[in-house]
């Protein structure tokens, strides 16, 4: 065997290894990209899904606030928001309700302050932001001497903070809730 018999042999065999190498890469690297696509398919179908029961929530959501919605009225709404001043308004409630329900909205952005039932001194302190779906449970007083609750009382409310003077308060009853056992 010649020097030049060896350089060939040892050619051949390199051109054999590359040929090896590049068949294995291109293999391989088709396999791993149709891994890394299937795994990417597979977690786009896990968010779209997730998104789907996300919507559905949203879906349940909203019509649950658009029945709340029919169920409440407007009992008072203010032109602007006077700040650190009580006013009254008058609450349908009747004798046998011993929580008067209300519901805080504001034309824009947020609106706070308190609320209590006239004569009493219990406050209840009241946010646009979580009594506009969620409603403040005032309580009624109880009339001893009468044996009854207040019939429509007086509310009285002060805003304390709101984020723009212009906004305007309005406030829903939301119902009333009567005494355990009736």
């Amino acid at each position: 065997m010649t020097l030049q018999t060896v350089s060939h042999i040892v050619i051949f065999v390199g051109v054999i290894l590359t040929a090896a190498g590049g068949f294995g890469s291109y293999y391989f690297g088709n396999k791993e990209t149709a891994r890394k696509e299937k795994e990417a398919a597979d977690s786009q179908e896990k968010l779209q899904n997730r998104i789907n029961g996300l919507q559905n929530k949203l879906t349940s959501i909203q019509s649950s606030t658009t029945s709340i919605d029919q169920k409440i009225s407007l009992i008072f709404k203010s032109d602007e928001s006077a700040t650190n001043k009580w006013a009254e308004i008058k609450v349908h409630a009747p004798t046998i309700a011993d929580y008067v329900l209300l519901i805080f909205r504001s034309s824009a952005g947020k609106i706070s302050g308190n609320a209590r039932i006239k004569g009493t001194d219990t406050v209840y302190p009241f946010s646009t932001l979580v009594n506009e779906r969620i409603p403040l449970a005032i309580k009624n007083p109880w009339l001893p001497d009468k044996k009854q609750y207040m019939t429509d009382p007086i509310l009285e409310y002060e805003i304390t903070e709101t984020s723009d003077e212009k906004n305007s308060l309005s406030i829903f009853s939301a119902g009333y809730r009567m005494p355990s056992g009736m």
